[in-house]
């Protein structure tokens, strides 16, 4: 979440400090909703809900083939365990004898959708006829008017979750997936899975993973025996009074504790979005940028046009645990925020250094879930790469990431770039390259990006020592020549604060 202010003065800034202060006070409203008012919000969908019992809820999409169905369902009535089953609507259409199967079981059905498309590139008509069109075929068959949705290839907007919140649809993600479509085996899908259940989880399966049976009658077993209770999506989720994190996807009661925490956490951001516009309206801010000014996603982004006295710093990061805390502190010294591109493998062993620098307000960005080669990737494993990766990073860091992806290698193409921006992501590379991964001397690096520097321009690096060595010279070098220094996200949306004043 980004927030721009066009006050006049700094005293009309001040003003609107004070006005949230004593909304909050005296209004006795929740924290979280007076920010969704003051300034628009990114919404997701419930990934998880916070609950005080033992429940949590165990869910499959089905958008290809049966033949793991009737043997799922059989295993679902021995363990006397009712789930959610999320149906696209082309299934529906094919199989509408297992539709009844599952409905005659006494599990719930969900929306997936009519034709599983990719729904960020759709319009908002678009995606409510597709909805209706499989809520239609479902009512038909079952009866019932289905009110859970689960995005397709766990793709989301505002424009989505609006589309189907217009439908009287909840949104509904997972926060643990078994993988069970990569075909991996029952025993590695039990441990992955066990690793994080727990109350309020969302668990993803699928009704024709080859070894999803097993696993469901193992894991069911398991979790058990640890006095969890596996229950239907509807029953686990708030339907009314409720708010959801945006940096989490966690859903909670709006009188719960985490709900006032999470309300005081959104305040606290807002506040430092205004006092960080505070530090730079001794000038005042340029005008927004028209809407043509924002790069597309069709193309990469290898510097922003129409970004005068602004430059961005990118830290890739696959590794260098050692140096990046004390990049962390060079970047709070001269009060500069940068953008962390972290891959999911990392992010997932080291969970509280990603944690530490978003908490350090830096922005966290998408560089796969391991160093792969993008362009060797299947299409679907592309997908997974980025997609898989988004949820390691909210887990890990605890906020969203911004909707940016760097390809490990610097490797694209036009498939990358397509499938990046299906997935609502900008694929970014850079202007200058500090090539610290060749381990220069840090005068090389200070060189190479001071001297060249440009309006726009995006700045690779690394946690390298070197480059920790160069980085404060590198920053006086750039802000003395009137430059500032945003977080690249920022940069695109044209939301950054102009330069600082020169003399």
């Amino acid at each position: 979440m980004f927030v721009v202010l066009r006050a006049k003065s700094i005293a009309a800034c001040a003003a609107i400090v004070a006005a949230i202060a004593l909304a909050v006070v005296y209004a006795g409203r929740p924290v979280a909703t007076l920010v969704q008012t003051a300034v628009a919000e990114r919404k997701v969908p419930i990934y998880k809900v916070a609950r005080d019992d033992n429940k949590l809820a165990i869910s499959f999409d089905a958008t290809w083939g049966v033949d793991q169905t009737d043997e799922i369902l059989d295993i679902l009535d021995r363990h006397g365990v009712k789930t959610t089953f999320f149906l696209a609507g082309y299934w529906v259409e094919k199989h509408p004898d297992y539709v009844r199967k599952i409905k005659e079981r006494g599990h719930e059905i969900g929306n997936h959708s009519y034709a599983h498309p990719h729904m960020n590139a759709l319009t908002h008509a678009q995606i409510r006829a597709d909805l209706k069109k499989n809520h239609d075929l479902i009512k038909e068959i079952t009866g019932d008017d289905a009110f859970l949705f689960r995005p397709p290839f766990g793709e989301y907007s505002n424009k989505v979750i609006e589309a189907a919140e217009s439908l009287g649809y909840f949104s509904i993600q997972w926060s643990i997936d078994s993988l069970d479509w990569k075909d991996v085996s029952a025993e590695y899908m039990v441990d992955r899975v066990l690793k994080s259940a727990g109350p309020g989880e969302i668990v993803l399966f699928h009704n024709a993973g080859k070894h999803t049976p097993r696993a469901v009658d193992m894991l069911l077993s398991e979790l058990k025996s640890r006095g969890l209770e596996v229950v239907p999506i509807s029953e686990l989720i708030y339907k009314e009074r409720f708010v959801i994190e945006s940096h989490s996807g966690v859903q909670r009661r709006l009188d719960s504790p985490g709900a006032a925490s999470g309300g005081r956490a959104a305040l606290g951001f807002l506040l430092m979005a205004l006092r960080d516009y505070l530090r730079f309206a001794a000038a005042e801010p340029a005008a927004a940028p028209a809407e043509g000014e924002i790069p597309g996603k069709d193309q990469p982004v290898r510097k922003v046009p129409g970004r005068p006295k602004q430059m961005a710093i990118t830290v890739n990061v696959d590794w260098g645990n050692e140096v990046i805390p004390g990049m962390l502190d060079v970047f709070d010294r001269y009060g500069v925020k940068a953008t962390f591109f972290l891959t999911g493998r990392w992010a997932a062993a080291f969970p509280e250094m990603a944690a530490l620098i978003a908490s350090r307000g830096h922005e966290i960005a998408n560089h796969g879930v391991s160093h792969a080669h993008p362009v060797q990737l299947s299409t679907h494993d592309l997908r997974s790469h980025i997609g898989e990766n988004a949820d390691i990073l909210r887990r890990a860091a605890g906020v969203e990431p911004a909707p940016l992806y760097a390809p490990p290698y610097g490797e694209v193409n036009d498939r990358v770039v397509r499938e990046a921006a299906a997935l609502g992501y900008w694929t970014t590379l850079w202007t200058l390259d500090t090539i610290d991964w060749q381990e220069p001397a840090p005068d090389t690096i200070v060189q190479r990006i001071v001297p060249r520097a440009e309006d726009g321009a995006i700045v690779l690096m690394h946690p390298k020592p070197q480059t920790l060595e160069a980085l404060p010279r590198l920053i006086e070098g750039l802000q003395a020549k009137g430059y500032a220094l945003v977080p690249l996200y920022r940069m695109i949306l044209g939301t950054g604060p102009p330069g600082p004043r020169q003399g």
